[in-house]
């Protein structure tokens, strides 16, 4: 995707560009003396501030990258999981692999070739070191081993540490190398999360070794390559300019951290979870000096936070001077706001949320651009990640202003199919349908009793042509069809919010015979036309008609039992047996082998009310339509067409003159698809309801 302009900017100065061949004066001066003038005002002049960030792709199709870095040759060096060592140029998109370390990596579970970082010194000491986990017999082992490039490829691999036993899990593995050329990496606390506080344990810390693997003099315990403790899986990790060490941290399922790293520190877990705000934690807390995070996710959300970078340029000013964190489970991009001092984040903003997915790191070139990788690859629950091209690299371009956004639904009207008792895990989409990205702030279903629904506590947001399907339970409790309006509320941030809806119908799986009225109308000495629609998937059987009082109707020329295929629309007469009074009714069953009978009301009306339905001899031929609904009338009067389809929505009203009317398809207001709908047509107090099946 082509990065956003300041369209306002360009805009102006395109207005003001005059051929040399002409002049054009302005109150006497002349257009061509004063272009030079006026550029420099608009260049003057105060830009719109970037709000956004927009993407253009890099790489796609990897097998989960885990972290980016810097090449010395202006590409993008990567590890995948599977045990690749890659590079690709952000400009070209050439690719090529570096290192093949797979027969020697275990890509399971959290593990396999991780955190990577180059020598500072890369044109005289071209080393590469990265984490990786592997299975030896019985015992998972995690090591960092240095490479040499040698302008072609990785060699000479050699392991400069080890840690015995690892696991599949929890074993942090981000690399920093610091301006003394040592290097620090994280260990996270598993097999063992009691031994995070243990000085003759590796694990749960924050390690410090040489670049040949020997221990620092001056690290704060003595022969020891610890540095911190108390950690239970940091996945992020990066230096500031004033040598500030921050790290990210993942919580069990609250309490993710952001830590300043300090020297001999103890961080915690797992008697802390994030602050120390209980009593118990309060207490040791002070007992054991443990150091709190300078953020937390708090006690109500997960975050999942991976990679972890300072942001030092003015490339992108709304982002100079923050730290940039990068989100798995909130799948977002985080930019937090530093105290003066940069040891306290006192501000946040959230980015790009849910637009790619899962997010493993991000990378800050020495120009200031950006780039992230997804992790996206076998995670489950994300929809609708991972999409077919993943897991990918993006660059990320400024949006310098934004247009209005533009909210597109794919189908204004969605149906769900569950019976009673089930729970059915859905979507509704909704897309960007604009040039500017979309954020979805909030989304809900109204009634919410049936449609639950289902959203990412942080929102969403998507651009270009992206749609995002907010996920929904339907639950049916009651009688179907079941209706509900799915609102999603977008906007610009600090604008007011805006609204797209989409209405949700729930209808069972099996056959279900409803009417299609609640109550139907009729007059002493009348007959009144009932109708019945199989709105299931399977035929259903109507084995007896009742009503209630017994014997006050009869409908003789409905013999059962009547069998009632999926979608068909069924008409019987009912005529009163005794007199009644006005404003009384009948309550009438049609007993079914379904999961519910069907009920309705027969309403006793007087002779003269508009509403009373006779038999208008309407014939709609032919069938099943296409194109054209044609209708054949008794009179030329007037008569009002209203069409429905089968959950009852209305689809087209309008009024018609003439014996012969024909509707196009075309003409109607909503588009139809193939399947089964009726025309209700009314004249003079009488109306007729016919079933009618459009093809396709």
């Amino acid at each position: 995707m082509m990065p956003m302009v300041r369209t306002s900017y360009v805009r102006t100065v395109a207005r003001l560009r005059v051929s040399s061949s002409y002049s054009v004066s302005i109150y006497g001066f002349s257009m061509r003396a004063l272009l030079p003038l006026l550029c420099a005002i608009l260049l003057a002049m105060p830009l719109p501030g970037q709000v956004d960030f927009t993407s253009r792709p890099v790489a796609e199709n990897l097998n989960i990258p885990w972290d980016l870095v810097e090449g010395p040759d202006g590409y993008i060096w990567y590890t995948e999981r599977i045990g690749l060592i890659s590079r690709v140029h952000p400009e070209t998109h050439a690719k090529d692999t570096l290192l093949d370390f797979r027969g020697s990596v275990a890509n399971s579970v959290e593990i396999g070739l991780l955190g990577m970082v180059l020598h500072p010194d890369f044109s005289t000491q071209p080393y590469v070191f990265a984490a990786y986990a592997f299975r030896d017999a019985d015992t998972w082992v995690k090591r960092v081993f240095r490479g040499r490039y040698d302008g072609t490829k990785i060699v000479d691999v050699t392991t400069i540490y080890e840690l015995r036993p690892a696991q599949q899990y929890h074993q942090g593995c981000r690399l920093i190398i610091l301006p003394d050329t040592t290097l620090m990496f994280t260990n996270g606390d598993q097999p063992s999360a009691d031994s995070t506080f243990s000085l003759t344990s590796e694990i749960g810390k924050t390690i410090r070794i040489n670049l040949d693997g020997t221990v620092p003099p001056d690290n704060p315990f003595p022969g020891s390559k610890i540095w911190s403790t108390g950690h239970r899986n940091p996945q992020g990790m990066c230096q500031l300019p004033n040598g500030f060490i921050y790290s990210s941290e993942h919580g069990e399922a609250i309490e993710d951290e952001i830590n300043l790293i300090r020297k001999g520190a103890n961080y915690g877990w797992p008697k802390v979870e994030g602050k120390c705000d209980t009593p118990v934690e309060i207490a040791y807390c002070a007992a054991y000096n443990v150091v709190e995070p300078v953020w937390s996710s708090g006690t109500k959300l997960t975050y999942a936070p991976s990679g972890l970078e300072f942001y030092p340029h003015t490339r992108y000013p709304a982002l100079t001077g923050k730290l940039l964190g990068v989100f798995l489970k909130a799948a977002l991009v985080m930019a937090y706001d530093l105290s003066p001092d940069q040891t306290r984040i006192v501000g946040e903003k959230h980015m790009l949320l849910f637009r790619f997915g899962r997010l493993r790191d991000i990378l800050v070139m020495s120009d200031g651009r950006l780039f992230v990788c997804t992790g996206n690859y076998g995670a489950k629950g994300i929809a609708p990640f991972p999409k077919p091209n993943h897991d990918v690299i993006v660059e990320l371009l400024p949006v310098w202003a934004y247009e209005q956004p533009k909210v597109r639904i794919p189908a204004d009207t969605v149906v769900y199919r569950a019976d009673v008792g089930d729970t059915l895990t859905s979507s509704v989409e909704f897309c960007n349908d604009g040039a500017t990205p979309a954020f979805f702030t909030r989304f809900n279903t109204n009634p919410g009793n049936i449609f639950e629904a289902r959203f990412w506590q942080d929102g969403a947001s998507v651009e270009g042509t992206d749609c995002y399907p907010f996920r929904v339970l339907f639950i049916p409790q009651a009688d179907f069809p079941y209706r509900s309006s799915a609102t999603v509320y977008y906007a610009n941030p600090g604008e007011a919010e805006q609204s797209r809806q989409a209405v949700l119908i729930g209808l069972p799986k099996r056959g279900y015979v409803r009417a299609t009225r609640d109550t139907f109308s009729i007059a002493t000495g009348m007959t009144v036309q009932c109708s019945v629609r199989n709105i299931g998937l399977d035929t259903t059987t109507v084995s007896a008609v009742q009503f209630d009082p017994p014997g006050s109707a009869t409908s003789t020329a409905f013999d059962v039992p009547v069998r009632i295929a999926p979608d068909e629309v069924r008409t019987f007469p009912v005529t009163l047996s005794t007199p009644m009074s006005i404003g009384s009714s009948i309550r009438a069953t049609l007993r079914t082998n379904s999961f519910r009978d069907a009920t309705f009301v027969i309403s006793v009306v007087p002779t003269h009310v508009d509403d009373v339905d006779a038999d208008l001899d309407v014939v709609l031929a032919p069938q099943p339509i296409k194109d054209v609904l044609r209708l054949t009338l008794p009179d030329s009067g007037t008569y009002t067409m209203e069409i429905h389809d089968v959950v009852g929505k209305l689809i087209y009203a309008a009024e018609h003159n003439g014996t012969s009317v024909a509707i196009p398809v075309a003409s109607f207001p909503t588009s139809v698809s193939s399947g089964v709908y009726s025309v209700s047509i009314t004249s003079r107090g009488r109306t007729q309801t016919l079933p009618f099946h459009r093809a396709p």
